[in-house]
């Protein structure tokens, strides 16, 4: 999910893996390189705005001087880093439990790139997609969040997990040890897409600290936590990051599913969406012409494929839509976007798109 900050406790990580790389350097080095105010940490369940994060991202990249420092801000990762929603996935029953309740509650982790639960035979994909093609570091904070999810994976389980494979955006580094030996899996550069692949058995692990009454009961906070920082834009902005949770989560984004993640009825969401002079259709339109043209750029996924994402029954259906939000099919809109070849895939290439950010109001 996509949206306007990242979690304290997860900068923190970032701020201290960068310090403890290079000799005599401090955390507030790093803060003061970036011109963030200290304060703005001090909050453990507080977020800083994504402004915020890629300079403070771009600091401890030049003061620590290692392509791997994704890598090290992976490893460092511990449910502390999550928050409450660390706390949450500790207590679950087993592992693919723990990961979709992360995918729910995604923006009280951070809303920088959109996670995803993918299926393939046998397999389990975890995707994580940057927020934008031009994202500041992009390969580096690609390198930490799938670092961190492996990295808790193991501490929550007990065990030295490792996927099955490890795909990445990225083309392969000059040395790739680093990445092998984080992983402990073969990892596939230029694949495309960011992933953890696994087996679908491994889902069914048990945690150490699965407590189903604590769990449900830090669920339940979770979710308030989560319901009160999406409403801070309004219904229209709550509604969007919640239809993006439920596409995310391979759900229908039909209204009586969003009422429910909002905690409300039918009748009361679509009576204070049409109070901000907008529709249920409408903004799921939106969410959905944000997405499309964010999964369009990417030359590797099919117009199937992104149907599907997007939650369309049928590939025939989403063309149409897309032809009836933008005058384009999805083809041609490729064709003039990403060029004649349509296989572009360069960030200036995608950037130049006209994707919208989801948190933002992309209605044609």
């Amino acid at each position: 999910m996509i949206g306007s900050g990242v979690s304290t406790a997860y900068v923190r990580t970032v701020i201290e893996t960068a310090a403890g790389l290079v000799p005599g350097l401090a955390p507030g080095d790093v803060l003061a390189r970036a011109g963030v105010d200290p304060a703005r940490l001090s909050r453990a369940d507080g977020q800083l705005t994504l402004g915020e994060v890629d300079r403070i991202w771009q600091a401890a990249a030049a003061l620590a001087a290692t392509p791997a420092l994704g890598l090290a801000v992976g490893r460092q990762a511990q449910p502390a880093s999550f928050s409450l929603v660390g706390q949450v996935m500790m207590t679950a029953p087993d592992l693919g439990t723990a990961l979709r309740e992360a995918v729910r509650l995604t923006p009280l982790i951070g809303e920088g790139g959109l996670i995803e639960i993918g299926h393939e035979p046998g397999r389990v994909l975890m995707r994580y997609t940057p927020a934008s093609a031009d994202w500041v570091l992009k390969e580096m904070r690609v390198d930490a969040a799938l670092g961190a999810s492996l990295m808790l994976a193991r501490m929550i389980t007990g065990h030295d997990l490792s996927p099955v494979e490890v795909r990445l955006e990225r083309s392969a580094p000059r040395d790739a040890g680093p990445w092998a030996t984080l992983f402990g899996t073969k990892v596939r550069f230029g694949a495309g897409q960011n992933a953890l692949v696994w087996n679908r058995d491994q889902m069914a692990m048990p945690l150490r600290a699965a407590n189903e009454a604590v769990n449900r009961l830090l669920l339940a906070h979770a979710e308030d936590v989560c319901r009160e920082r999406l409403s801070g834009g309004g219904m229209p902005a709550a509604l969007r990051r919640v239809l993006q949770g439920l596409l995310a989560a391979e759900k229908g984004p039909s209204v009586e599913a969003a009422a429910d993640a909002l905690n409300t009825s039918v009748r009361s969401l679509q009576r204070a969406l049409d109070a901000a002079g907008t529709t249920f259709s409408a903004e799921r339109d939106a969410v959905r012409l944000a997405l499309a043209r964010r999964y369009l750029s990417r030359p590797d996924l099919k117009v199937e494929a992104v149907a599907a994402r997007l939650g369309f029954a049928e590939a025939g259906v989403f063309v149409r839509a897309f032809r009836r939000w933008t005058g384009q099919t999805p083809a041609r809109w490729r064709r003039v976007t990403l060029g004649e070849s349509g296989l572009s895939g360069s960030p200036s290439s995608a950037s130049s798109s006209g994707a919208a950010d989801p948190g933002t109001d992309p209605r044609p």
